[in-house]
C-alpha cells in the first residue's frame, strides 16, 4: 500500500490538478482530458481492470457484511456457501449476488451517464467516511479501551473533515444524492424489523424472561426492556451424536496394537 497504492494514487490525483491548473476549462472530464492520445486505449484497457477488481472488491464485502449481520441476528437468514474449506471468510452468497446484480441495472437505466451519479457517489463516499470514524471512536473505546480524552484526539480531527465533506455534498441531494440514503434506510428498516420480529419469536416461545419496560407497561404489552431480558433453560428430549476417526486413535486400525 505504502509503496505502489498509495503513491501512485497521489501521483494520480497531483497530475490531474496540475493538468487543470493548465486547462481550467476541461473540469468535466479532467481525468480523460489529461491523457495524451497515444495512451487512450491502454489506459481505457487499466481502467476496465480497475473496475473489475474494485467490483470484486465490493461483492467479496456485501458477502462479509450480510454474512455478519446474519451470525448477530440483524438480517434475515441467507444461503451462505463456503468455497475455501481451510478460509471461513471465503463465502458466497447467491442471493446478494442477484440483488447486486439487478441494483446495479436499475442504477445504470436510472442514472445513464457517470456525471449524473456524481451526487450519488459523493454523498455515498462521504457518509461512508462518517461512519467509519464514528465506529473507529466505538472499537477504540469499547474494544480497546482507550480513555475518553485521548479517543476524542484521534477521531475528532477526522470527523470534522468527515462532516466538512458530507455537508459540501448536501447540495447534491435532489440531484441523486438521496439514492444512497434511502438504500440504506431501506437496509437499517430491513435489520430493525428483522431483529424486533426475532425478539418477539423468543418471547412468545417462553425462550426468554422479558420485563416489561416501565412501570406502567403491563406484562404482556409487548414492550420489553432487552437490556435486562435473560435467556431461560429449556428442558430438551434430544440424542447427541458425535463423529470420530477413529474408536481408539492410540492403536493401529489393522494390527490392533499400540502406535505409541
Amino acid at each position: 500500500w505504502f509503496v505502489v497504492v498509495y503513491p501512485s494514487l497521489l501521483l494520480g490525483y497531483l497530475g490531474q490538478a496540475a493538468y487543470l491548473i493548465d486547462n481550467p476549462k476541461h473540469t468535466q472530464q479532467a481525468f480523460w482530458d489529461s491523457v495524451p492520445d497515444s495512451l487512450y486505449v491502454p489506459m481505457l484497457i487499466l481502467v476496465t481492470l480497475a473496475t473489475i477488481i474494485a467490483s470484486q472488491a465490493l461483492i467479496a464485502g456485501c458477502f462479509s457484511l450480510v454474512d455478519q449481520a446474519v451470525v448477530l441476528n440483524l438480517f434475515p437468514r441467507v444461503k451462505t456457501v463456503h468455497t475455501d474449506s481451510t478460509n471461513r471468510g471465503q463465502i458466497f452468497i447467491p442471493e446478494i449476488t442477484v440483488i447486486l446484480g439487478v441494483g446495479t441495472i436499475i442504477m445504470v437505466l436510472f442514472f445513464q451517464t457517470s456525471s449524473n451519479m456524481a451526487g450519488a457517489y459523493g454523498i455515498a463516499v462521504t457518509s461512508t467516511f462518517m461512519m467509519t470514524t464514528t465506529l473507529y471512536f466505538a472499537v477504540i473505546r469499547q474494544a480497546w479501551h482507550w480513555s475518553l480524552p485521548l479517543s476524542l484526539c484521534v477521531t475528532l480531527p477526522m470527523f470534522f473533515f468527515d462532516v466538512s465533506f458530507f455537508v459540501a455534498n448536501v447540495v447534491k441531494l435532489f440531484e441523486g444524492g438521496w439514492v444512497p440514503l434511502g438504500i440504506g434506510l431501506l437496509l437499517t428498516l430491513l435489520m430493525l424489523t428483522w431483529r424486533w420480529g426475532q425478539q418477539q419469536v423468543l418471547v412468545a416461545a417462553g425462550l426468554v424472561q422479558c420485563s416489561p419496560t416501565g412501570s406502567s407497561s403491563p406484562a404482556g404489552s409487548g414492550e420489553c426492556n432487552w437490556a435486562t431480558a435473560t435467556r431461560t433453560r429449556q428442558p430438551m428430549d434430544v440424542v447427541g451424536v458425535f463423529f470420530v476417526d477413529a474408536l481408539f486413535p492410540e492403536y493401529d486400525d489393522d494390527s490392533g496394537q499400540s502406535s505409541m
